[in-house]
């Protein structure tokens, strides 16, 4: 479990940047996970507006449609410095035991580092990406 702070994506937000609610609340890392998965009852609180539509199929080969809500999601790194990806679609679903889960999605801009002992360690790759989400580092 890692501690994010989540809000609704700057790129679709209205009014003033400095009104825009954050939340800071825990994430399951899911490497077995595409999509970055956030409870419907956080979605609804934050405001997050809709984004788009997935076709999801999951382990079983179960298929359905489901809604996925723009958002800014900001991790703090181990020396305090923090890291945004903007433009995150987060999947509208109950994942386990927290608010978020975050898959690929999201992860595809750190180095995921499994450490001996049961730890782990994740480190912000930089620069720009080739993938839909925008990389921020604030």
């Amino acid at each position: 479990m890692v501690d994010v702070t989540v809000g609704h994506d700057l790129g679709r937000w209205p009014g003033e940047v400095q009104s825009i609610q954050r939340v800071t609340t825990k994430a399951l890392i899911d490497t077995g996970a595409t999509h970055v998965v956030m409870h419907p009852d956080l979605i609804a609180r934050l405001g997050l507006t809709f984004s788009k539509r997935f076709t999801q199929r999951v382990v079983g080969g179960h298929v359905s449609d489901i809604d996925a809500f723009g958002c800014d999601i900001t991790m703090t790194k181990q020396d305090g410095s923090r890291c945004t990806i903007c433009d995150v679609a987060a999947i509208a679903d109950i994942p386990p035991d927290c608010d978020i889960l975050l898959g690929w999605d999201f992860l595809y801009a750190f180095d995921l580092q499994f450490l001996a002992g049961g730890g782990f360690a994740l480190d912000w790759r930089g620069g720009d990406a080739v993938h839909p989400g925008k990389l921020a580092s604030r």
